[in-house]
């Protein structure tokens, strides 16, 4: 997809118009911009990940591990799942292990964030503030650092 393409998918800077006005729930309803938490978010990770990717399925319990963490301390932080899935029932039973919300399978906006934000493979973990401005371009490195001391929501939360 080109530049003129992700302009026309992508129609502001807002995060709203980056991410869309309408999620995915687990139980197979949409929730709008307004009745989510994100609108609400400080802070907002984009996962870019899908079923067929290892890595990705062997990160999934670590980040999910942080959110949960991330929310029980009252950090306002919200993640969406973009995925990369070949089909909707992979799409559905992969995002059944998320406890966030997702952007709607095959959503163009996924291409058009992937072009934004500059993602070259999965997982990746585009931090953003509530503004939709990157915080850091990939928590997926920091968090899985073999060489940190800190790993997982300990390396994560000096960015939320």
């Amino acid at each position: 997809m080109g530049g003129s393409d992700t302009t026309q998918v992508i129609s502001g800077d807002s995060l709203q118009d980056l991410l869309g006005p309408v999620f995915c729930n687990h139980d197979g309803t949409h929730s709008t911009w307004d009745e989510t938490n994100i609108s609400k978010a400080d802070t907002i990770a984009i996962y870019f990940s899908a079923s067929w990717c290892g890595p990705c399925k062997r990160f999934t319990p670590i980040l999910a591990e942080a959110y949960e963490k991330a929310k029980a301390e009252g950090k306002n932080f919200e993640v969406i799942f973009a995925s990369a899935c070949s089909t909707e029932d992979d799409f559905l039973e992969y995002y059944h292990k998320m406890p966030w919300m997702a952007m709607r399978f095959q959503d163009k906006r996924i291409r058009a964030l992937m072009e934004k934000f500059q993602v070259r493979g999965y997982p990746t973990v585009v931090i953003l503030d509530r503004e939709g401005k990157v915080k850091l371009q990939d928590a997926y490195d920091l968090m899985t650092d073999e060489n940190s001391e800190k790993k997982g929501y300990d390396a994560l939360v000096q960015h939320l």
